[in-house]
């Protein structure tokens, strides 16, 4: 499916992400989500369990409103504390002057506005794809709110809350892909049988496919949780990476998990920087797609299978130039 010149998908160049041109990407994933989810007798997700809230426009509004950087910084404390919205608690809230609240809330107001226009119909639109993806109807409940933290989603009290202030979900396809993971993770089968890091390994890997599917365009940030410069690196070592994911992968150490996946991935081993089982699991989920023709089998693909198709993919990878 690659075009003359194109190189395999396990061979990318500087900023791509392993599928070739950007052109050629949006092309075959596009293809592939559809593939499977159409035609006759297809699959059609429902939306009535699904619950969408934008909390941020009394927000908004006060802070447009206010005549300085500290009643705009009073306006978002009050939307913190607002016993309705029941958000998470800022256990630092009390220290922070409501001048510097304010000034990062009037900085941020272009995205909080412009994230606020696109939520609604982007929510339910991305629920309803992954629910096409994996032949099941969504069930979740959705609020937009403005948190000070950077995490870009938290799930809080059976909800799902989508911070808007979060850089990381500044970007409307880093953001699609996100709420795909996190909305497709509730869907998926589940991995037992697998050895620990295989367990963990197997749940990225379909989330990062069900991504793809409906954001193929994303950043290989959003699948990180890393910098631009620091995705980069980990790209750049992917050979390796995957060479030593795949002499791991039937491991039932929560050290070799740890290396992978844990908090402890810092770099206690130099070999597997921060943010490396991320990277691979967005490639295997590229690749899943790939091998099994269509990202609806990527998402839908049983524990049994997935040790063989994983260590396939991870040769190749492994054996990239």
């Amino acid at each position: 499916m690659l075009g003359s010149g194109a190189r395999p998908f396990n061979s990318p160049g500087p900023g791509e992400s392993g599928l070739g041109s950007p052109t050629v990407r949006r092309a075959l994933f596009a293809l592939l989500a559809l593939s499977g989810c159409t035609g006759p007798g297809a699959f059609v997700p429902r939306s009535d369990a699904v619950e969408v809230q934008d909390t941020l426009e009394p927000l908004l509004k006060a802070a447009r409103a206010a005549p300085d950087d500290r009643a705009a910084g009073e306006a978002w404390m009050a939307y913190l504390r607002q016993p309705d919205l029941a958000l998470p608690a800022d256990a630092e809230l009390h220290r922070v002057r409501p001048e510097s609240l304010g000034k990062a809330l009037r900085a941020a107001l272009p995205q909080l506005e412009a994230t606020s226009a696109a939520w609604t119909s982007e929510a339910r639109q991305v629920a309803l794809e992954v629910g096409k993806l994996h032949g099941r109807s969504v069930s979740a409940r959705l609020w937009l709110v403005a948190l000070r933290d950077d995490a870009p989603l938290v799930a809080e009290q059976g909800r799902l809350l989508v911070n808007a202030r979060s850089p990381s979900a500044a970007d409307p396809r880093a953001r699609r892909a996100l709420l795909a993971r996190a909305l497709g993770a509730e869907l998926l089968p589940s991995p037992g049988g697998l050895g620990l890091l295989a367990r963990a390994l197997y749940v990225e890997t379909l989330e990062d496919a069900g991504a793809l599917a409906v954001a193929p365009d994303a950043p290989l940030t959003a699948f990180t949780g890393e910098t631009e410069e620091a995705s980069a690196r980990l790209r750049a070592r992917l050979p390796l990476l995957a060479r030593e994911l795949l002499a791991a992968l039937d491991s039932a150490s929560p050290a070799q998990w740890d290396r992978f996946f844990g908090v402890g991935a810092a770099s206690a081993d130099p070999l597997v920087p921060r943010g490396a089982g991320a990277l691979l699991a967005r490639e295997l989920g590229a690749a899943f797609i790939q091998d099994l023709g269509s990202a609806s089998a990527a998402v839908r693909l049983a524990p049994g299978e997935f040790r063989r198709h994983a260590s396939r993919a991870l040769e190749r990878l492994a054996s990239a130039p």
